[in-house]
């Protein structure tokens, strides 16, 4: 039986980006001990991955939400 690896869809493959992005600003807050700055970035990288995408998902928006609260 042969297997066929899926192609995720570029939706999820931005959600993913969007969601490790946050993750590492988390993990940089952290490192500067900005502890609830970090947690903040934490639960924004759970919710990404944890939502399902709506049909008006659009990537830039995500990623100008993370790169705004990360300022």
């Amino acid at each position: 039986m042969e297997y066929a690896a899926e192609t995720p869809s570029p939706e999820i493959v931005e959600r993913e980006r969007c969601a490790a992005m946050a993750e590492a600003q988390a993990m940089e807050f952290e490192r500067i001990k900005m502890y609830p700055v970090a947690r903040a970035m934490r639960a924004l990288a759970r919710r990404i991955k944890e939502s399902g995408l709506p049909m008006r998902f659009q990537s830039q928006t995500a990623s100008g939400s993370i790169e705004r609260a990360a300022i």
